[in-house]
């Protein structure tokens, strides 16, 4: 866990790197704040929309620097709030199947988690 605010951290990430379709990259930080919010109908909105973008067809490349953001969400957010974020994890690790680059880095990360 970083000493700066989730925002603040969230803010300095190069998204685009993740993904070049800045209209989808714009929502990942907005995305995480919500999930982290105290606002139950607003985190179960932003972590199904986030599972939509991460895990829905294939593993999307973001999900590298989601995930320790997430691990970080899980040691202040609900019980049903933490059952969607382990169901986004879940699904990131079975979608990692070492085909690309950003696969084989889930799956350490899960390895060392």
């Amino acid at each position: 866990m970083g000493q700066n605010a989730l925002w603040m951290r969230l803010r300095d990430i190069a998204w685009e790197t993740y993904e070049p379709d800045t209209s989808v990259a714009s929502k990942f930080p907005k995305l995480l704040q919500d999930i982290a919010s105290r606002k139950s109908k607003r985190a179960m909105k932003a972590c199904h929309e986030l599972w939509q973008i991460l895990c829905s067809a294939t593993l999307h490349p973001a999900t590298v620097a989601v995930l320790p953001i997430l691990d970080e969400i899980l040691l202040i957010c609900t019980p049903e709030i933490a059952d969607e974020i382990e169901s986004i994890m879940q699904s990131s690790r079975t979608l990692a199947d070492e085909s690309a680059p950003w696969h084989i880095e889930v799956l350490q990360y899960f390895s060392a988690r």
